[in-house]
């Protein structure tokens, strides 16, 4: 049943998302304290964590068939954030970006989960949140989404950068542009930079982001943890009319 469940979320990620650059996750077995039916709980709460992230529009889920059993083990010597090596090497195989990790807690009801970094292995995002999986399926599918949710959005704020202004144009088109993310965001030269505007897109009483393409950039010099530079390679027109008029436009690292 676990595996019908990923493979359909897997199987919807791509007919939905395709054309959306979309952050990839490996979703961890999660983890369990005090008494309860683990065995039947936790592999619907790993789902429906799934399919909050695919709905979020932003990420991946990649399939967890295609790696060995991952062992969950934090290391807690100095503090929690450190992840244990297995697990990140298991994410490094698949080519995920983020590992998903989770505990769920029998006797509170509290779903913890984080996002862990897999080229720092670091965790880079917490939330708990009261998760009662002995209620029915539409509250318990609402409590995932709103703590997924928010754990998305934070990361999405993480990995996108502002398009500070043009250092170079040509003909009406930028040529060279400044951006507010260098070494601090994982920025390094030669990189290529996915450049585009944020939209909010109404769907029945949810409001969601979504991502509209401007162009492309490479970065050509990281100043330092805080700012690069990054020559336009596509849609050098409309990253200067944007910038002239005043409007936000981001980069990110494209997948």
């Amino acid at each position: 049943m676990r595996s019908i469940l990923l493979g359909t979320l897997l199987f919807l990620t791509q007919l939905l998302f395709s054309q959306v650059a979309k952050t990839s996750l490996l979703i961890d077995r999660f983890t369990h304290e005090g008494k309860g039916d683990y065995r039947a709980v936790l592999p619907v709460c790993e789902a429906e964590v799934a399919s909050a992230f695919i709905g979020h529009g932003a990420f991946s889920v990649v399939d967890r068939k295609s790696t060995q059993k991952i062992e969950q083990e934090l290391e807690r010597q100095k503090s929690e954030q450190f992840i244990d090596g297995k697990v990140v090497e298991q994410g490094v195989a698949v080519g995920a970006e983020y590992i998903v990790v989770g505990n769920y807690d029998f006797t509170t009801w509290l779903l913890e989960l984080k996002l862990v970094s897999v080229s720092n292995q670091m965790a880079v995002e917490k939330e708990v949140r009261k998760v009662d999986m002995t209620a029915p399926v539409n509250y318990y599918k609402k409590q995932i989404k709103d703590i997924v949710n928010k754990l998305a959005n934070k990361i999405v704020m993480v990995e996108k950068a502002v398009v500070v202004r043009v250092l170079e144009s040509k003909k009406g088109d930028a040529q060279l542009i400044l951006i507010a993310g260098g070494s601090s965001k994982g920025f390094k030269e030669g990189q290529l930079l996915e450049i585009f505007a944020v939209e909010m897109e109404q769907v029945g009483e949810e409001s969601f982001e979504r991502f509209a393409p401007i162009g492309e950039a490479k970065i050509d010099k990281v100043e330092n943890a805080n700012f690069s530079q990054a020559k336009v390679k596509k849609g050098g027109s409309d990253i200067l009319r944007l910038l002239d008029e005043k409007k936000t436009i981001y980069c990110r690292i494209m997948n």
